[in-house]
Protein backbone atom coordinates (compact mmCIF):
# COMPACT_ATOMS: atom_id res chain seq x y z
CA UNK A 1 0.00 0.00 0.00
CA UNK A 2 1.42 3.52 -0.82
CA UNK A 3 1.13 5.94 1.67
CA UNK A 4 -0.25 8.48 -0.18
CA UNK A 5 3.12 10.99 -0.20
CA UNK A 6 3.47 11.29 -4.01
CA UNK A 7 0.16 13.10 -4.28
CA UNK A 8 0.47 17.07 -3.99
CA UNK A 9 -0.87 19.02 -1.58
CA UNK A 10 -1.94 22.38 -1.59
CA UNK A 11 -2.39 23.86 2.56
CA UNK A 12 -4.80 27.30 2.26
CA UNK A 13 -3.90 29.27 5.31
CA UNK A 14 -4.91 32.95 6.81
CA UNK A 15 -4.49 34.53 9.93
CA UNK A 16 -4.68 31.16 12.35
CA UNK A 17 -0.96 30.66 13.12
CA UNK A 18 -2.00 27.71 15.36
CA UNK A 19 -4.06 25.77 13.45
CA UNK A 20 -1.26 26.24 10.67
CA UNK A 21 1.24 24.93 13.44
CA UNK A 22 -1.31 21.78 13.76
CA UNK A 23 -1.81 21.08 10.11
CA UNK A 24 1.91 20.98 10.04
CA UNK A 25 2.53 18.54 12.09
CA UNK A 26 0.01 16.41 10.41
CA UNK A 27 1.37 16.86 7.08
CA UNK A 28 4.93 16.09 8.99
CA UNK A 29 2.88 12.47 9.35
CA UNK A 30 2.85 11.30 5.50
CA UNK A 31 5.80 14.19 4.44
CA UNK A 32 4.37 14.98 0.74
CA UNK A 33 7.00 15.12 -1.55
CA UNK A 34 5.23 18.25 -3.36
CA UNK A 35 3.68 21.06 -0.61
CA UNK A 36 1.73 23.98 -2.38
CA UNK A 37 1.38 26.50 0.24
CA UNK A 38 -1.36 29.61 -0.36
CA UNK A 39 -2.29 32.42 1.86
CA UNK A 40 -4.32 35.38 1.34
CA UNK A 41 -3.48 39.16 2.65
CA UNK A 42 -4.18 40.57 5.57
CA UNK A 43 -7.86 42.19 4.97
CA UNK A 44 -7.03 46.35 5.46
CA UNK A 45 -8.01 47.89 8.91
CA UNK A 46 -8.59 44.85 10.57
CA UNK A 47 -6.24 45.15 13.56
CA UNK A 48 -3.81 42.03 14.47
CA UNK A 49 -4.24 40.83 10.44
CA UNK A 50 -1.04 42.00 9.56
CA UNK A 51 0.84 40.73 12.47
CA UNK A 52 -1.41 37.12 12.67
CA UNK A 53 -0.86 36.59 8.73
CA UNK A 54 3.25 37.02 8.67
CA UNK A 55 2.95 34.56 11.11
CA UNK A 56 1.41 31.78 9.49
CA UNK A 57 3.46 32.43 6.42
CA UNK A 58 7.22 32.42 8.67
CA UNK A 59 5.55 29.28 10.15
CA UNK A 60 4.45 27.87 6.98
CA UNK A 61 8.21 28.64 5.60
CA UNK A 62 9.85 27.20 8.65
CA UNK A 63 7.43 24.25 9.33
CA UNK A 64 8.29 21.89 6.34
CA UNK A 65 11.26 20.04 7.45
CA UNK A 66 11.26 17.35 5.55
CA UNK A 67 12.37 16.97 1.78
CA UNK A 68 9.70 18.34 -0.35
CA UNK A 69 9.33 20.45 -3.53
CA UNK A 70 7.76 23.32 -1.94
CA UNK A 71 6.02 26.07 -3.82
CA UNK A 72 4.31 29.12 -1.99
CA UNK A 73 1.54 31.74 -3.02
CA UNK A 74 1.75 34.95 -0.73
CA UNK A 75 -0.86 37.48 -1.57
CA UNK A 76 0.68 40.81 -1.19
CA UNK A 77 -3.85 42.25 -1.24
CA UNK A 78 -6.74 40.31 0.41
CA UNK A 79 -9.04 38.84 -1.54
CA UNK A 80 -11.67 37.80 1.02
CA UNK A 81 -12.60 34.00 1.55
CA UNK A 82 -14.80 33.48 -2.53
CA UNK A 83 -11.27 34.16 -4.63
CA UNK A 84 -8.48 33.85 -1.85
CA UNK A 85 -9.60 30.25 -1.64
CA UNK A 86 -10.25 29.80 -5.86
CA UNK A 87 -7.70 31.46 -6.56
CA UNK A 88 -5.56 29.06 -5.22
CA UNK A 89 -6.98 26.01 -6.42
CA UNK A 90 -6.91 27.44 -10.00
CA UNK A 91 -2.99 28.43 -9.37
CA UNK A 92 -2.72 24.61 -7.81
CA UNK A 93 -4.20 23.01 -10.98
CA UNK A 94 -2.04 25.18 -13.26
CA UNK A 95 0.80 23.21 -11.55
CA UNK A 96 -0.22 19.62 -11.15
CA UNK A 97 -2.92 17.46 -12.76
CA UNK A 98 -4.33 16.03 -9.34
CA UNK A 99 -4.14 16.97 -5.58
CA UNK A 100 -5.38 17.46 -1.88
CA UNK A 101 -6.81 20.28 -0.91
CA UNK A 102 -6.46 21.31 3.05
CA UNK A 103 -7.45 24.19 4.60
CA UNK A 104 -6.10 24.94 7.90
CA UNK A 105 -8.36 24.21 9.97
CA UNK A 106 -9.41 20.26 8.22
CA UNK A 107 -7.11 18.12 10.28
CA UNK A 108 -7.26 14.91 8.20
CA UNK A 109 -6.86 11.45 9.93
CA UNK A 110 -3.42 10.14 8.47
CA UNK A 111 -5.40 7.21 6.28
CA UNK A 112 -6.93 10.10 4.49
CA UNK A 113 -4.38 10.25 2.32
CA UNK A 114 -3.79 6.72 0.83
CA UNK A 115 -7.32 6.59 0.43
CA UNK A 116 -6.98 9.81 -1.77
CA UNK A 117 -4.01 8.44 -3.51
CA UNK A 118 -6.15 4.91 -4.61
CA UNK A 119 -8.94 7.05 -5.52
CA UNK A 120 -7.22 9.48 -7.27
CA UNK A 121 -5.78 6.69 -9.48
CA UNK A 122 -8.39 4.36 -9.80
CA UNK A 123 -10.77 7.41 -11.40
CA UNK A 124 -8.96 9.54 -13.09
CA UNK A 125 -9.82 8.84 -16.27
CA UNK A 126 -13.39 8.80 -15.53
CA UNK A 127 -15.49 11.71 -16.27
CA UNK A 128 -18.30 10.94 -13.99
CA UNK A 129 -16.59 11.28 -11.04
CA UNK A 130 -15.19 14.17 -10.54
CA UNK A 131 -14.87 15.02 -5.81
CA UNK A 132 -12.97 12.63 -3.34
CA UNK A 133 -14.35 13.86 -0.20
CA UNK A 134 -12.65 12.78 3.42
CA UNK A 135 -15.52 14.22 5.46
CA UNK A 136 -18.60 12.11 6.50
CA UNK A 137 -21.11 13.10 9.37
CA UNK A 138 -23.35 10.10 9.25
CA UNK A 139 -22.67 7.17 11.12
CA UNK A 140 -20.59 4.62 10.20
CA UNK A 141 -20.57 1.29 9.10
CA UNK A 142 -24.56 2.26 7.19
CA UNK A 143 -22.46 0.22 4.03
CA UNK A 144 -19.76 -3.06 3.72
CA UNK A 145 -17.73 -0.75 1.20
CA UNK A 146 -14.69 1.80 1.97
CA UNK A 147 -16.90 4.59 -0.01
CA UNK A 148 -20.29 5.51 -1.63
CA UNK A 149 -21.08 7.65 -4.51
CA UNK A 150 -23.17 10.94 -3.62
CA UNK A 151 -24.46 13.94 -5.12
CA UNK A 152 -23.03 16.09 -2.51
CA UNK A 153 -19.58 16.89 -2.32
CA UNK A 154 -17.89 18.14 1.57
CA UNK A 155 -14.90 20.60 1.06
CA UNK A 156 -13.39 19.62 4.08
CA UNK A 157 -10.47 18.02 3.10
CA UNK A 158 -10.78 16.54 -0.30
CA UNK A 159 -9.20 15.83 -3.66
CA UNK A 160 -9.51 16.38 -7.20
CA UNK A 161 -8.29 16.47 -10.65
CA UNK A 162 -7.49 19.45 -13.01
CA UNK A 163 -10.10 17.83 -15.48
CA UNK A 164 -12.45 18.17 -12.87
CA UNK A 165 -11.58 21.99 -11.71
CA UNK A 166 -11.23 23.15 -14.98
CA UNK A 167 -15.38 23.31 -15.06
CA UNK A 168 -15.27 25.52 -12.17
CA UNK A 169 -16.52 29.18 -12.93
CA UNK A 170 -16.49 31.25 -9.78
CA UNK A 171 -18.75 33.88 -11.59
CA UNK A 172 -21.21 31.08 -12.17
CA UNK A 173 -22.13 32.56 -15.95
CA UNK A 174 -23.91 29.45 -16.92
CA UNK A 175 -26.03 29.59 -14.10
CA UNK A 176 -29.12 31.86 -15.83
CA UNK A 177 -29.44 29.48 -18.54
CA UNK A 178 -29.54 26.45 -16.41
CA UNK A 179 -31.94 28.59 -14.17
CA UNK A 180 -34.59 29.36 -17.44
CA UNK A 181 -33.93 25.62 -18.85
CA UNK A 182 -34.57 24.35 -15.11
CA UNK A 183 -31.23 21.43 -15.77
CA UNK A 184 -31.23 21.52 -12.01
CA UNK A 185 -34.77 20.43 -11.21
CA UNK A 186 -33.65 16.94 -11.98
CA UNK A 187 -31.09 16.86 -9.21
CA UNK A 188 -33.07 18.07 -6.56
CA UNK A 189 -36.50 15.77 -5.40
CA UNK A 190 -36.97 18.31 -2.70
CA UNK A 191 -38.21 21.76 -3.66
CA UNK A 192 -37.21 23.41 -0.64
CA UNK A 193 -33.86 22.22 -1.16
CA UNK A 194 -33.46 23.08 -4.65
CA UNK A 195 -35.33 26.58 -3.75
CA UNK A 196 -32.13 27.03 -1.15
CA UNK A 197 -29.73 26.62 -4.04
CA UNK A 198 -31.27 29.10 -6.44
CA UNK A 199 -31.04 31.47 -3.47
CA UNK A 200 -27.69 30.99 -3.47
CA UNK A 201 -26.25 30.81 -6.79
CA UNK A 202 -28.47 33.73 -7.69
CA UNK A 203 -26.77 35.32 -4.79
CA UNK A 204 -23.28 34.51 -5.78
CA UNK A 205 -24.48 35.80 -9.82
CA UNK A 206 -25.83 39.32 -8.25
CA UNK A 207 -22.42 39.93 -6.67
CA UNK A 208 -24.24 39.51 -3.29
CA UNK A 209 -22.29 36.51 -1.86
CA UNK A 210 -18.46 37.22 -1.94
CA UNK A 211 -17.29 34.78 0.86
CA UNK A 212 -18.37 31.65 -0.31
CA UNK A 213 -16.33 29.67 -3.35
CA UNK A 214 -17.62 26.42 -2.49
CA UNK A 215 -21.36 27.28 -4.29
CA UNK A 216 -19.67 27.26 -7.41
CA UNK A 217 -17.64 24.27 -7.09
CA UNK A 218 -21.05 22.21 -5.95
CA UNK A 219 -22.87 23.75 -9.18
CA UNK A 220 -20.13 22.84 -11.51
CA UNK A 221 -19.73 19.54 -10.14
CA UNK A 222 -23.53 18.54 -9.65
CA UNK A 223 -24.35 19.12 -13.06
CA UNK A 224 -21.21 16.83 -14.57
CA UNK A 225 -20.69 14.34 -12.11
CA UNK A 226 -20.66 12.64 -8.65
CA UNK A 227 -18.76 13.16 -5.56
CA UNK A 228 -17.15 10.06 -3.52
CA UNK A 229 -17.70 10.46 -0.19
CA UNK A 230 -15.57 7.85 2.40
CA UNK A 231 -17.71 5.21 4.50
CA UNK A 232 -16.39 6.66 7.85
CA UNK A 233 -14.94 10.27 8.84
CA UNK A 234 -11.41 10.83 8.01
CA UNK A 235 -11.16 14.95 8.86
CA UNK A 236 -11.89 16.69 12.02
CA UNK A 237 -12.88 20.39 11.08
CA UNK A 238 -11.16 22.19 14.09
CA UNK A 239 -11.88 25.42 12.87
CA UNK A 240 -15.56 26.06 15.34
CA UNK A 241 -14.52 29.34 17.16
CA UNK A 242 -15.08 33.15 17.09
CA UNK A 243 -12.30 34.10 14.83
CA UNK A 244 -13.81 31.87 11.66
CA UNK A 245 -15.23 33.37 8.80
CA UNK A 246 -18.00 30.53 8.88
CA UNK A 247 -18.07 28.25 11.31
CA UNK A 248 -18.17 29.94 14.29
CA UNK A 249 -21.41 27.92 16.10
CA UNK A 250 -18.97 25.66 18.30
CA UNK A 251 -21.97 23.98 19.39
CA UNK A 252 -22.41 22.93 16.04
CA UNK A 253 -23.39 18.60 15.61
CA UNK A 254 -20.49 18.69 12.75
CA UNK A 255 -17.81 20.41 15.35
CA UNK A 256 -14.68 18.66 15.17
CA UNK A 257 -16.54 15.37 13.97
CA UNK A 258 -13.91 12.59 15.44
CA UNK A 259 -11.75 10.84 12.85
CA UNK A 260 -11.60 7.11 12.23
CA UNK A 261 -8.83 4.96 10.16
CA UNK A 262 -10.05 3.88 6.75
CA UNK A 263 -9.32 0.41 6.76
CA UNK A 264 -6.90 -1.32 3.94
CA UNK A 265 -6.96 -2.54 1.12
CA UNK A 266 -10.05 -0.27 0.18
CA UNK A 267 -12.95 -2.37 -0.55
CA UNK A 268 -14.88 -0.80 -3.84
CA UNK A 269 -18.63 -0.94 -4.73
CA UNK A 270 -19.72 -2.83 -7.08
CA UNK A 271 -21.69 -0.19 -9.08
CA UNK A 272 -21.17 3.18 -9.95
CA UNK A 273 -24.48 4.76 -8.82
CA UNK A 274 -25.41 7.38 -6.72
CA UNK A 275 -26.47 6.30 -2.73
CA UNK A 276 -30.01 7.93 -2.82
CA UNK A 277 -30.70 6.41 0.61
CA UNK A 278 -27.30 7.60 1.95
CA UNK A 279 -27.67 10.55 0.33
CA UNK A 280 -31.66 10.82 1.47
CA UNK A 281 -30.15 10.49 5.36
CA UNK A 282 -27.87 13.38 4.92
CA UNK A 283 -29.77 15.56 3.43
CA UNK A 284 -32.65 15.06 6.60
CA UNK A 285 -30.08 15.53 9.23
CA UNK A 286 -27.70 18.25 7.69
CA UNK A 287 -28.92 19.70 4.50
CA UNK A 288 -32.85 20.10 5.42
CA UNK A 289 -31.94 22.63 8.80
CA UNK A 290 -30.50 24.87 6.41
CA UNK A 291 -33.08 24.74 3.45
CA UNK A 292 -36.28 25.22 5.41
CA UNK A 293 -35.33 28.41 5.83
CA UNK A 294 -35.43 29.63 2.38
CA UNK A 295 -38.78 28.44 2.07
CA UNK A 296 -40.58 31.40 3.45
CA UNK A 297 -38.59 33.36 1.56
CA UNK A 298 -38.90 32.73 -2.08
CA UNK A 299 -39.13 35.03 -5.23
CA UNK A 300 -41.72 33.47 -7.09
CA UNK A 301 -39.32 33.19 -10.31
CA UNK A 302 -37.11 30.88 -8.10
CA UNK A 303 -39.80 28.12 -9.19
Amino acid sequence: MRDGSHVPVLLIAFNRPDLTSIALDRLRQIRPRRVYLAVDGPRPGTPGDERLVTEVRRRLESGIDWPSDVVSRFAERNQGCMLGVSNAIDWFFRHVDQGIILEDDCLPDPSFFPYAAELLERYAADDDVMHIGGTNPLPPGLRPHSYYFSKYNHIWGWATWRRAWQHYDVSLADWPDVKARRTHHAFFPDDTERRMWERRWDAVRAGESRDNWDYQWFFARLLRGMAIVPAVNLVSNIGFRRDATHTRNTGDEEAALPCLTMRQPLVHPAGKEIDTELDTRYFERHVYPDARKYRLHDSPEAT
